[in-house]
């Protein structure tokens, strides 16, 4: 799997980021956008220790109208997997193609193409073992702003991929891969964009038969980000070209381009997510399968002194063979976190962050007067009196807030939900109060099914029978009974359920 996802990045490649060239369609424009393309496709498997390119023949871009035509060869990889014991090494055939590459009126360029079809996988020692790897694909596109280095817009799409091993179909079929994204001058500074990406794979199938099955019907992959600073990335990328990312070269030059942009706002917002559907793996043995799941997560204010930053986890009717008869009483359907980290001081951790750092030392300190390392730890801030509880202090001295705004799982014997605040207060007894509303369903039958269990879930019983008779009844929106509780952590240190001080209590089940 990791051979093929480098093939076919390694495709994308040769389109995905072409530099920069004359915004004159002519032949010296042609010649500069082939020298181009060719040393950014060298630099890049420079990242790639275990990967070597080879070309089958010469890049060439001639005119045509306003446009150039980029005809990029045939080209073989070898991805060597000598640290992955039991793994041969693996080469690759990537078919010759041709992209439309269109200069824009603001610097930026235009490439339009085709991808080409089939990849080939092969293992040098058994040539008679091949992977052929079809698909079809049409009016692929995207734009590239040349001073940034990036793909500003996207529209990539992959359809009906199916692979053959030696003429024999292998039973993996992806139905599409699409890859989409947009970019947006934000207006609030230079070289700051809005931008918004989406990565989506639907209906993945395979079947080994009795070895098992797999299916997916969906992962999607988005991601939106604003104020984002496109010069300060665009530095970066153009610094750390051609080296490894495993090397201390690569690591001492990140921190040095840290050192020096120290104060930069180099984001606003963030907004990540991950969502899978309907996913379900099958085995002689077991079975196990999931709805729906989505991991998300949220950054705003980031170019202030403080930010909100949000966590969202969400899993919807997962279920396994694995899970004894008895347990599927208990065992969650659906559960849901919602988190807010509120005015979480990120200039103060920044700042602190940065610190840590030192000053920067020089380039000759650094690599030496011929540009050969010549002394690690003169680069390397010193972390050896690097002390966490620094961060923990400036959390518990700020107005940080922790907000559970939903906290929700349900199982077939009842469900919990809860929602409140938990707050830093560095004069209180616990160093936080706290503040959390909690409604349960079923409790009985919860109470009931742990005596039943016995153990030290019989005795967990018998406190959640003490608690229950503290609770408040009620009844939900569907007309469901259920308990409620107001807990309270507050600055003296006491425990409070619905105004009870629960300590002498807790002390007894000790």
């Amino acid at each position: 799997m990791r051979s093929l996802s480098i093939v076919l990045l390694a495709t994308t490649a040769f389109v995905a980021s072409l530099p920069a060239s004359a915004q004159s369609v002519d032949d010296a424009g042609a010649v500069e956008l082939e020298d181009r393309v060719a040393d950014f496709v060298e630099d890049w498997f420079l990242t790639q220790p275990n990967v070597s390119h080879q070309w089958d023949g010469d890049l060439e871009a001639t005119v045509s109208g306003n446009s150039y035509i980029l005809s990029i060869p045939s080209s073989t990889l070898q991805i060597d997997n000598d640290d992955h014991r039991g793994l041969p090494e693996v080469f690759g055939e990537l078919p010759a193609f041709e992209a439309t590459v269109t200069p824009l009126h603001n610097g930026w360029q235009l490439a339009e193409w085709i991808y080409p079809s089939p990849i080939v996988l092969f293992d040098p020692r058994d040539d008679d073992e091949r992977v052929t790897i079809r698909y079809a694909s049409e009016d692929n596109s995207v734009v590239i702003a040349p001073e940034y280095s990036v793909v500003m817009d996207a529209d990539v799409t992959v359809n009906d991929i199916t692979a053959t091993l030696t003429g024999v179909p292998i039973p993996l079929t992806i139905e599409e891969i699409t890859i989409a994204s947009q970019t947006d001058e934000s207006g609030e500074a230079p070289h700051t964009y809005d931008a918004s990406s989406i990565v989506t794979l639907a209906n993945l199938n395979f079947d080994a038969g009795r070895e098992g099955r797999v299916t997916l019907q969906s992962l999607e992959l988005s991601g939106a980000t604003e104020r984002q600073r496109f010069d300060l990335l665009a530095d970066v990328e153009e610094r750390l070209r051609g080296l490894d990312p495993e090397s201390e070269e690569y690591v001492l030059a990140f921190i040095d381009i840290l050192r020096e942009t120290e104060g930069e706002k180099w984001l606003g917002e963030v907004d990540f997510n991950v969502a899978l559907e309907e996913f379900a793996v099958a085995t002689d043995d077991a079975t196990g399968s999931i709805e729906s799941f989505v991991f998300g997560m949220t950054a705003e204010d980031l170019d202030e002194d403080v930010a909100q930053l949000g966590f969202r986890l969400e899993a919807i009717d997962f279920s396994s063979t694995d899970i004894p008869s008895e347990f599927l009483r208990v065992v969650p359907t659906h559960a849901t976190l919602e988190i807010e980290a509120a005015d979480t001081p990120i200039d103060a951790i920044s700042r602190e962050l940065y610190a840590l750092l030192g000053d920067a030392p020089s380039d000759e300190e650094l690599f030496g007067p011929k540009g050969r390392r010549a002394n690690v730890d003169a680069g390397m801030p010193d972390l050896r009196d690097f002390d966490p509880m620094v961060f923990f202090d400036i959390v518990m001295n700020s107005e940080t807030q922790v907000i559970v705004e939903d906290l929700f799982i349900e199982a077939p014997i009842g469900y919990v939900t809860a929602e409140g605040t938990i707050s830093p207060d560095p004069q209180a007894a616990m160093q936080v109060v706290a503040s959390i509303d909690l409604a349960i369903a079923g409790l009985p039958e919860m109470i009931a099914f742990a005596q039943e269990t016995g153990g030290e879930a019989a005795q967990a019983a018998g406190l959640a029978s003490a608690l229950s008779a503290m609770g408040r009844d009620g009844v939900d929106e569907d007309g469901v009974a259920i308990k409620e509780f107001d807990l309270e952590l507050t600055a003296t240190g006491q425990v409070l359920l619905n105004g009870n001080d629960m300590s002498a209590m807790m002390g007894m089940f000790q």
